[in-house]
């Protein structure tokens, strides 16, 4: 059996410190464009996917199936944000 349990962050850095899948992302753009980048593992590691919320849809929701697997962690880059952006993450566990 499998769950998704959701993490929101505002700035970079590492939302979960071991291997997992990622079944679902939310960006959201409150005063400028947003984009952002998932990697797997430190900020220099290679990137997953990314997605841009642009500010006139406030918004970018994608479901992701089969789930993005991270093989080490999961670090979230903010490339570019405005003042109160941030993204949610569903993580699958078992």
């Amino acid at each position: 059996m499998t769950y998704a349990r959701g993490v929101t962050v505002t700035e970079s850095g590492v939302v979960l410190n071991r291997p997992t899948k990622i079944s679902g992302i939310t960006i959201t753009a409150v005063t400028a464009d947003t984009l952002v980048k998932l990697r797997d593992g430190e900020a220099g590691g290679p990137v997953v996917w990314q997605g841009e919320a642009d500010n006139a849809g406030s918004s970018l929701g994608r479901s992701f199936v089969p789930p993005l697997r991270f093989f080490h962690k999961v670090y979230v880059e903010f490339a570019s944000s405005g003042a109160n952006s941030g993204v949610s993450i569903e993580f699958v566990e078992p």
